[in-house]
């Protein structure tokens, strides 16, 4: 039920883009073998790892668009940034700011459920490590690399 109503909120353009990479408009490569995922976000044996790019405020992993931010979102923007910065680790410490007066580990669970939250390709999760001190990632399961062929159905 949820899912259907994402579906619905999203607008026609961000469906379209959904499955382009954000550098195929440089007309460039984007730098990775266009080859299929065993389904654990593997490519030839090793791990894919998700990209954030700053400047253009998109998040990408596989070759796919995961989110891009046209509102900001500091939060969830600065776990990206300190994933990006530690070249993906699957587990970093809460890097989010503490604000007086409020909760540390609701802000972060909070962070990461919007982060998880309207992705256009859900490809990849983000779950608190148990301790409430750290933030962890990892590829869902069955998810594939976009092929030349997926990227041209949906222009």
């Amino acid at each position: 039920m949820a899912q259907a109503d994402r579906a619905r909120r999203r607008s026609k353009k961000s469906r379209k883009h959904a499955l382009q990479s954000p550098h195929s408009p440089l007309g460039g490569p984007i730098g990775r073998d266009e080859t299929a995922t065993s389904g654990s976000g593997l490519v030839d044996g090793a791990l894919e790892l998700p990209h954030w790019n700053g400047d253009l405020r998109e998040w990408t992993f596989l070759g796919r668009l995961v989110k891009r931010f046209r509102q900001p979102a500091d939060s969830q923007e600065l776990v990206l940034v300190e994933f990006e910065r530690r070249n993906w680790q699957t587990r970093i410490d809460n890097p989010l700011l503490h604000r007086p007066g409020r909760n540390r580990k609701k802000h972060m669970r909070a962070t990461i459920e919007n982060l998880n939250r309207y992705q256009h390709f859900r490809g990849i999760e983000f779950f608190a490590d148990g301790t409430g001190q750290g933030i962890c990632w990892r590829p869902r399961k069955g998810v594939r690399r976009a092929t030349a062929k997926l990227l041209r159905s949906s222009s």
